[in-house]
């Protein structure tokens, strides 16, 4: 919900923006759910999945795959299929993946992704300027709590980021307005959930 309004421009995708958050549980036929990690209405009225990954695998095609199909379902289920204009992919990657396949060719279908690359971010310039304004009391634009909260996913291999995670938790204390920092925080913990232990979690 912290999200809506916001650019998508820490992640180098400028050009996308944030107007609306979408159920993201995703029922099927069989008793159980297919819960993805984001799902928006964006500013061009198109419908995007947002995911990221840590690694990559051909496998998560099938994953995105069955994201798009249910999705699709629900708006048929719904009758508001005319409504779907547009359903986008959005994968961003942290900085252990340089470069991923964003095409999935099956014949009577093609998958195309969008992708978004972490690994380019400049992780030490992007934290001095934020412990600088930090420091100067200076308040943070909100592409900079964006960069606040992704930083953790700037950083290669698993134990820099959990070290990256602390150290960034460290600086959100020094946040003086509680709501971004409420954000900030509840924002590292729901994108680096993948690489933080139950204890460090805790402790956010």
């Amino acid at each position: 919900e912290a999200l809506l309004g916001s650019s998508l421009a820490p992640f180098g995708l400028p050009h996308i923006r944030i107007v609306n958050m979408l159920p993201t549980n995703l029922p099927a036929i069989e008793s159980n759910e297919l819960r993805l990690d984001n799902l928006f209405l964006l500013e061009d009225e198109a419908v995007a999945i947002i995911d990221y990954e840590s690694g990559y695998s051909r496998d998560n095609f099938v994953k995105y795959l069955n994201y798009a199909a249910r999705i699709v379902k629900r708006y048929s289920v719904q009758k508001r299929l005319p409504q779907l204009k547009r359903l986008r992919i959005i994968v961003i990657y942290t900085a252990d993946i340089e470069q991923a396949e964003d095409e999935f060719h099956a014949g009577c279908l093609t998958l195309r992704l969008e992708q978004a690359y972490l690994r380019k971010v400049d992780s030490k310039s992007i934290r001095d300027v934020l412990e600088e304004k930090l420091e100067d009391g200076v308040p943070l634009s909100d592409d900079e709590l964006m960069q606040f909260i992704i930083l953790p996913l700037t950083y290669k291999g698993k134990e820099a980021k959990r070290v990256a995670v602390k150290d960034a938790v460290y600086l959100a204390k020094k946040i003086t307005d509680k709501k971004n920092q409420m954000f900030v925080l509840s924002g590292i913990l729901v994108f680096a959930d993948k690489i933080i232990d139950a204890r460090t979690a805790e402790q956010i």
